[in-house]
């Protein structure tokens, strides 16, 4: 089985079913699953045509017709969130793909590579590229800087898998925005889209075509509309300011609750949900919290969270290192 079967290219559909123009990437989830940024599909009830650029043989050129799941469609919204569209294809792809998002929590700086599908480049273009840290307005993305990227319009790759270089992992997929300031020429900004970020807009990609712990474990977090009214604590701004790493923060921040202390233990829960992009509802914000007002801690902050206590060295082991993830059979 080809590994990189997951590799897609999205095509306006024409009518009777041929291929158009070049609309961007995609990531081929099981055998008609299809991942790509929501701005590469011309709407959710628009088809577009699917192209598997690396089969050769008999499923070479071979493309199928598929279309935005109901519920499954997130236009960008605010000024960098969003932008995901979950497809399926109206008929099995060629050859199924094996791959599964990682949710681990990857280090800033690690090296990625991309690949994409510009105009004139059939074959598409790899791309080595760099992830440096939270983007976007909402935390919801991560910069990705490319080394030596000289093309001049990077259209189509939008929705391309982003993989860690050397492990191959799938980490998240790309997105290109296209800025055009009035007081320079246009450019580009490229983010990732995190693996994170993508299980908590669409659950049907988390559950099945997912691997790697939960940043906050079930025992330890907050549904979200108790993140949206839980009374701030004191507790929950000081935490927030460690998360955030603010200027007077410490490398350890130590805090301790009382038993029995139910209000603090939810301000605890709150804070860490609030901080991770799986699970929080969207309120996070890039500005400090010291200023006063609630403190909300920013998504992407927190990397993992283990709930130790009365819990035994293998039940923790199967925390951090959770069955692989069901799959679908349809």
């Amino acid at each position: 089985m080809d590994q990189q079967s997951w590799r897609l290219r999205l095509h306006a559909e024409l009518p009777g079913g041929e291929p158009g123009d070049v609309l961007g990437a995609g990531v081929l989830l099981g055998q008609d699953l299809v991942l790509t940024c929501a701005h590469v599909v011309p709407g959710p009830a628009v088809p577009v045509r699917v192209e598997f650029p690396v089969l050769t043989g008999e499923s070479k050129g071979v493309s199928r017709s598929a279309r935005v799941i109901d519920g499954h469609w997130v236009e960008r919204y605010g000024r960098d969130e969003g932008d995901l569209a979950l497809l399926r294809l109206t008929e099995p792809a060629p050859v199924a793909s094996t791959a599964v998002l990682h949710r681990d929590p990857v280090p800033y700086d690690t090296r990625v590579t991309v690949d994409g599908f510009p105009r004139n480049r059939s074959g598409g273009l790899w791309v080595d590229a760099v992830l440096k840290g939270p983007g976007g307005h909402g935390d919801e993305w991560v910069q990705i800087n490319p080394v030596d990227f000289h093309e001049r319009n990077p259209r189509g790759f939008s929705g391309a898998g982003v993989s860690e270089a050397g492990t191959g992992r799938l980490l998240g997929i790309m997105v290109a925005v296209y800025d055009t300031p009035a007081d320079r020429s246009p450019f580009f900004h490229f983010y990732m889209i995190p693996a994170a970020t993508i299980a908590g807009h669409l659950p049907l990609v988390a559950e099945h075509h997912m691997t790697g712990p939960r940043v906050i474990p079930p025992r330890l977090s907050v549904a979200p509309g108790d993140q949206r009214t839980g009374r701030p604590l004191g507790l929950q701004q000081t935490l927030t300011c460690w998360l955030n790493a603010e200027a007077d923060s410490w490398d350890i921040e130590t805090v301790f609750l009382r038993e029995g202390d139910e209000e603090a233990d939810v301000a605890l829960r709150t804070t860490l949900s609030l901080a991770d992009r799986e699970r929080s509802p969207g309120l996070s914000t890039t500005a400090s919290s010291r200023p006063g007002g609630p403190a909300v801690p920013r998504r992407g902050s927190i990397s993992l969270a283990v709930a130790a206590a009365g819990r035994s060295r293998d039940e923790l082991a199967q925390d951090l290192d959770p069955e692989p993830p069901r799959r679908l059979t349809s």
